[in-house]
């Protein structure tokens, strides 16, 4: 039956490259598919601000299957709680409100915006001071590119816009920033008062390894500590804790991805399948004739099955040079 097939389709080459060119563009397009959803399902937010903490402990940021897009701060009394894990050497909690700095009453802005933090966070990027002294009340610290914008050094009143509210604080130190690269400029105040601008939540919290002790080990004596209250990350997903968009990005891609995939298998099936049916259709003469001289209804249907298989992976039915015959083409196939 082989032979048989392989003979036939010299008569319907037009089929079977219809055939061929329908499943190898469709096997192409589920491979992209196929691809864009590894990459969504790998994707991850490299950490930024937080590169200093091996461990970051945040709120879920989804609700069963549904990907928020809100930032889910936590309850700061977690602070404490993930402080006393085995393993840890320090807990830092982080907290991130947009806060505008003025010059000469006009607001700084440039290609990114700046964040209000807590001083005690500034070891998480890490900032070191490179002028004046860390911030007490009424007094904040500027990383080095605000200042130098702003023309601000040690002593200096600046203002400050923070949830639509113009405050006055004296400029107390100026912070370089070491190590990664973080987008946005930052403005740190004292802990406490960055933590009731916040609304007296936080955002996160670093975790910073004592030292020798694991990571993994450190991550999952946290994890055991928090619960359910909150998310541990580690490694590149702790910058879905700076980005929390990030992870509803994600699922979206997947999503996409998944149902492009899908709709188009089905496509290719239903083409392939009308196009065989439509062919066979109009080989209902040729087939009584076979069954005429002898062939038996299984014979039949494997003739068919190799057609559909030889139009699968080669269409050798497609126009020959003219020097080769139709036959010795499927012959070779």
């Amino acid at each position: 039956m082989w032979r048989l097939a392989l003979r036939t389709l010299t008569f319907r080459w037009s089929n079977c490259t219809a055939t061929f060119l329908a499943m190898f563009l469709g096997a192409a397009i589920v491979i992209g598919c196929g691809g864009l959803m590894e990459t969504g399902l790998r994707m991850a937010a490299d950490p930024q601000r937080l590169g200093g903490a091996p461990v970051v402990v945040t709120g879920d940021q989804s609700y069963g299957s549904v990907a928020l897009t809100e930032r889910h701060r936590v309850d700061p009394g977690l602070v404490a709680v993930v402080a006393r894990a085995h393993g840890v050497a320090a807990a830092v909690a982080d907290v991130s409100v947009a806060a505008t700095v003025l010059a000469g009453g006009t607001p700084l802005t440039g290609k990114s915006g700046s964040y209000n933090h807590g001083w005690a966070a500034a070891r998480l990027t890490p900032y070191t001071l490179t002028a004046g002294a860390s911030p007490s009340v009424g007094e904040v610290v500027l990383d080095s590119v605000l200042a130098e914008r702003s023309g601000a050094r040690p002593g200096s009143v600046i203002g400050i816009v923070v949830k639509g509210t113009t405050r006055r604080y004296r400029v107390s130190g100026v912070a370089e920033r070491h190590g990664g690269h973080h987008p946005h400029a930052a403005v740190f105040f004292t802990d406490g008062e960055a933590r009731a601008l916040a609304g007296s939540r936080i955002d996160s919290i670093g975790v910073v390894a004592a030292p020798g002790a694991s990571v993994a080990a450190v991550a999952d004596a946290v994890r055991s500590a928090v619960g359910d209250r909150a998310e541990v990350l580690t490694g590149e997903r702790r910058g879905l804790a700076e980005l929390p968009g990030a992870l509803a990005g994600e699922r979206t891609v997947v999503v996409l991805a998944a149902v492009f995939g899908s709709s188009v298998v089905l496509i290719v099936m239903f083409g392939v399948a009308s196009t065989l049916g439509l062919s066979l259709q109009q080989r209902a003469r040729e087939m009584a004739l076979l069954r005429a001289v002898g062939a038996t209804p299984k014979q039949l249907r494997r003739m068919i099955l190799s057609e559909t298989a030889v139009c699968r992976w080669e269409p050798c039915c497609s126009p020959w040079p003219p020097d080769i015959s139709r036959a010795g083409c499927c012959s070779g196939c």
